[in-house]
């Protein structure tokens, strides 16, 4: 996982991981901007989901059919 981190450092060109000698690995601030972008692009695609899945199941409507009151 770690190799990986820094795969990924090298192909971005920003520090994703701050590393401390003998403390715990923290997200550097482009890591925290990294991380918030992904769950927000992850939300919007499930909020689209829903919709996508809202409007598949109601049963369509004929345009000679008038909408309900």
């Amino acid at each position: 996982m770690w190799g990986e981190l820094k795969r990924w450092e090298g192909e971005l060109g920003q520090t994703l991981v701050t590393w401390v000698k003998g403390q715990p690995a923290l997200l550097s601030p482009f890591g925290e901007k990294l991380l918030w972008a992904e769950r927000r692009a992850q939300a919007r695609r499930h909020r689209r989901s829903r919709r996508c899945a809202a409007s598949s199941s109601r049963p369509s409507r004929s345009p000679s059919m008038p909408a309900p009151v």
